[in-house]
């Protein structure tokens, strides 16, 4: 929860923008010089001075030209703008799996539960077996799929 609080700095819309004192767990965290990134911010901070940023996203954008500049800043801010995305994905795993679990009603081995889970999570990823049986024979001309 203090590195979401502390991510807060990094979005144009909070009272904190930008300030590096807030930012310090999350930098020894992903390990990164405090020095250095207070001279970014301080280069940023008259960079941005009179522009209109409504989302770090835009934020983003704005510094992502100066990738050069402030490659500090810059890798903080993807690095902010990727954790939710993860973090999601990890509790719609886990909410397949409570499904699974209470369908099954406990009954299942462990081994069970782990394939059920990474079916259900990744059948997202279509898969065209005609096409993949294809590019097998392709590749293996002498072999044969055992069924």
């Amino acid at each position: 929860m203090q590195i979401l609080n502390e991510i807060s700095a990094l979005c144009p819309d909070s009272d904190n923008f930008l300030e590096s004192e807030i930012l310090k767990h999350f930098l020894l965290q992903m390990k990164i010089d405090f020095s250095l990134l207070c001279n970014e911010i301080q280069v940023l901070k008259q960079m941005l001075k009179d522009s209109k940023l409504s989302s770090i996203v835009d934020l983003y954008a704005e510094l992502l030209p100066l990738k050069q500049a402030l490659p500090t800043v810059i890798f903080l801010v993807a690095t902010a703008l990727t954790i939710s995305v993860s973090s999601t994905t990890c509790e719609r795993t886990f909410s397949k799996m409570k499904l699974i679990k209470t369908t099954a009603r406990n009954t299942m081995l462990d081994t069970r539960l782990s394939d059920l889970c990474v079916l259900a999570a990744e059948r997202d990823f279509n898969s065209n077996f005609e096409k993949l049986m294809d590019n097998f024979f392709d590749l293996h001309k002498n072999s044969k799929i055992l069924l």
